[in-house]
């Protein structure tokens, strides 16, 4: 019981005051979705994306990595699209997003090194693929049903990072190699379901409730990566002997 509440005291220690306001920005983000109109969001949600980005660069000062501050701000630009007109600004959508996930998976690479073979046909890797082929196969199927086949293309880009970010941070988890890879885990399992729901809010259903679980998981994936590159550090490259890359 007394470690129990050391533990809480401690990390109320650590809280500051710019983390309050990143939680407020956030909360505001959900609330907005059901009291403004959706262009209206472009005003609100971006901003607790660009705390991030100030707050990941208080935590690493000098040593910050442009990939992550580059993939953010493509993420913001995305969302304004986004917000504005997803259908109309389709293609700025995508590729703003293919930026996004093309910096999170440069930003993983130095994390991820050769594990076992057997490590790579377990059952959970299986599972994995079986999930993600299956939001791919959503997302795919929606799309081609509403939207004209010219955009198909940029689509078909934007599902391909998204598989090479998904490959990534599920084989980074799997090898095991750092303590903290279920935060990684947790990042990557928020950013599929934004994923899933997106075409869902966007083509067949728009609802606000869809909206606001879209922005939760867009937001603990960004945090939670944030998490995991400043409080881990990938093993020199002379300590790996095989890498994938």
């Amino acid at each position: 019981m007394f470690e129990k509440e050391l533990i809480n005291v401690r990390f109320f220690k650590k809280l500051t005051l710019f983390d309050i306001v990143l939680f407020f920005a956030f909360i505001a983000s959900i609330f907005s979705c059901y009291i403004l109109d959706k262009q209206q969001l472009i005003y609100v949600v971006p901003l607790s994306i660009l705390l991030v980005i100030i707050k990941y660069i208080s935590i690493t000062k000098k040593n910050a990595n442009p990939l992550y501050i580059s993939g953010l701000l493509a993420l913001i630009i995305s969302n304004c699209f986004a917000f504005y007109g997803f259908m109309e600004y389709f293609i700025w959508v995508t590729l703003f997003n293919s930026i996004y996930l093309v910096c999170c998976s440069l930003l993983l690479k130095p994390y991820l090194f050769k594990s076992r073979l057997k490590s790579l046909i377990s059952l959970s890797v299986l599972l994995a693929f079986l999930l993600v082929a299956y939001v791919i196969f959503i997302i795919v199927e929606v799309l081609i049903s509403h939207i004209p086949n010219y955009l198909l293309y940029f689509a078909f880009i934007n599902a391909m990072c998204f598989i090479i970010y998904s490959i990534l941070f599920a084989l980074i988890y799997i090898n095991d190699h750092y303590k903290n890879g279920s935060i990684l885990l947790g990042s990557g399992l928020f950013s599929i379901v934004q994923t899933t729901l997106t075409p869902i809010n966007e083509f067949l259903y728009y609802n606000d409730t869809f909206t606001a679980s879209i922005i939760f998981s867009q937001f603990l994936s960004v945090i939670l990566l944030l998490v995991f590159i400043t409080k881990t550090k990938a093993e020199d490259a002379a300590k790996i002997s095989n890498k994938y890359f």
